[in-house]
């Protein structure tokens, strides 16, 4: 019986028993789609700018809130900052950056789509490794009039067209213009710690922002953060809150916490908890897949060991016997990876809106990721597949009666099913407690529900005037005069 004879009756072992063959088929498929997709997305947050060879070096300056006791906040004033860069040698370079606010964005007159818009130092290079598409960067970032795009910004305001010396213009609040021309579009960074739609320099009205500090991988940080404190560097609350030099991964795997602070939009923040929540949600879900799978497989199991006398009375060796079981296996677990991968490829989107996260379909197939892939189908194929060939092909219909029929089989799938079950109502408890947790948040977004903001933290006066002419308005429930937003992005 040589190989195509054995896939031959492979399919048509499949075919005659079509129902369980499809029904496993969608189960193993489901359970791998799942699995892979979670397993995917906890290795592309947990190495964040794995590919950055200065991540090791990389540090975020942050200091003591001054609202909330225990809590920190990422803001340095500019003087600080500039203070701390010049006083100590064991800074390679320092990173300076912030976001811009306009009320809209035009091109040739036309409304674009809304942009976030990053301003950083010229040093950015030196802390992670952009490439261009198009243009210059560093002219983007050391001419403040001058802007990068990220490529996928690029593509959804310009298309395929070259933009490199199109001016867009930003628009705020009051009315007030401001135009930039664009000096490179950037390649799509997997990865990235930082998020941006548009990247320009830092002009001289920069307050000041989040601090990342690069330093030689000899340096102890925690020296240099004793040396700050002890110099009494200005900060926000001077002698009551200090400096912290902490590594980027303190920022990007945030842990739950009762702080107030908004997260910063342009830096990548994964929850710790949400990453082994996926991680362990991968594993039930395969755990599951792998129980319905077996459980299925029992039903057919008479008709293979069948099959198998049948084709040992036909003069098949019992190697052609374990290869043809052997190829079943592995047929079935490589299909369903196939198609779990098409069916990733559908629901991504979808994943991510959900998550709010950006898991590329192209990282699957990266370096980090599909040998880790492979190795695990190889084990799920290999393993099952090498038993039940050699399990099989020594088993007789009255050894398998006796063992997996009558009570024996009803006492094995009752536990194959209450295990399923279980995992399954941990899986559905899980999603109950994150639904929860999504509506509350929604409830209280209500609570801004006819609310209106005007004017910015930077209107003063002007607005008092405004207010007295708002109060002859009907409709208007209420007023109230504030220094700062609603939803302040500064530490609050």
């Amino acid at each position: 019986m040589n190989l195509l004879l054995s896939i031959k009756l492979i399919i048509r072992n499949w075919w005659r028993n079509k129902l369980y063959f499809f029904i496993s088929l969608f189960s193993l498929t489901i359970g791998l789609a799942c699995t892979n997709l979670l397993v995917t997305f906890f290795i592309h947050e947990y190495n964040i700018e794995s590919t950055n060879p200065n991540r090791e070096n990389i540090y975020i300056l942050r200091q003591d809130s001054p609202m909330e006791e225990g809590e920190k906040v990422t803001y340095i004033a500019t003087d600080a900052a500039n203070q701390i860069k010049n006083n100590y040698a064991e800074i390679e370079s320092m990173l300076c950056m912030n976001t811009l606010t306009s009320s809209h964005y035009e091109y040739e007159g036309n409304k674009i789509a809304n942009a976030l818009v990053l301003q950083a130092d010229s040093t950015l290079q030196n802390f992670f490794d952009y490439e261009t598409k198009e243009g210059n960067l560093q002219q983007a970032l050391n001419t403040p009039d001058k802007v990068a795009l990220s490529e996928a910004y690029a593509q959804k305001v310009f298309g395929n067209k070259n933009c490199i010396g199109e001016v867009i213009e930003s628009i705020d609040a009051k009315g007030g213009r401001k135009t930039y021309q664009i000096a490179a579009v950037l390649k799509e960074r997997p990865q990235s710690f930082l998020q941006f739609d548009m990247l320009t320099a830092i002009d001289d009205s920069f307050y000041g922002g989040a601090t990342l500090l690069k330093l030689p991988a000899e340096t102890d940080a925690s020296v240099l953060q004793t040396k700050i404190k002890e110099d009494k560097i200005p900060t926000l609350m001077p002698g009551k809150t200090d400096y912290y030099i902490e590594p980027i991964k303190e920022i990007y795997f945030a842990s739950k916490s009762k702080s107030e602070q908004q997260q910063l939009p342009y830096l990548h923040q994964t929850n710790v908890e949400l990453l082994y929540i996926a991680l362990i949600s991968a594993l039930l879900v395969l755990m599951i897949a792998c129980f319905n799978y077996s459980n299925l497989n029992f039903t057919r199991t008479l008709q293979q060991l069948k099959m198998i006398h049948i084709e040992k009375l036909m003069g098949a060796k019992l190697k052609e016997i374990r290869l043809q079981l052997f190829l079943d296996a592995i047929f079935m677990v490589l299909i369903s990876f196939i198609l779990a991968l098409l069916l990733i490829n559908d629901i991504l989107i979808l994943f991510n809106e959900a998550l709010n996260v950006h898991l590329p379909y192209q990282f699957f197939f990266s370096w980090q990721v599909l040998p880790l892939l492979l190795v695990f189908v190889l084990l799920l194929a290999v393993v099952p597949g090498i038993y039940i060939s050699h399990r099989l092909s020594r088993q007789s219909l009255s050894e398998y009666r006796k063992q997996y029929t009558g009570q024996n089989r009803q006492r094995l799938v009752w536990a194959l099913v209450t295990i399923q079950f279980i995992f399954s109502l941990g899986l559905i408890y899980a999603t109950i407690t994150a639904q929860n947790q999504m509506n509350l948040i929604k409830n209280r977004a209500f609570r801004y529900e006819n609310t209106i903001e005007i004017g910015d933290m930077f209107s003063g006066p002007a607005l008092y005037p405004f207010q007295q002419k708002l109060a002859q308005v009907k409709g208007i429930e209420a007023m109230t005069l504030s220094t700062n937003s609603v939803l302040g992005g500064f530490i609050t």
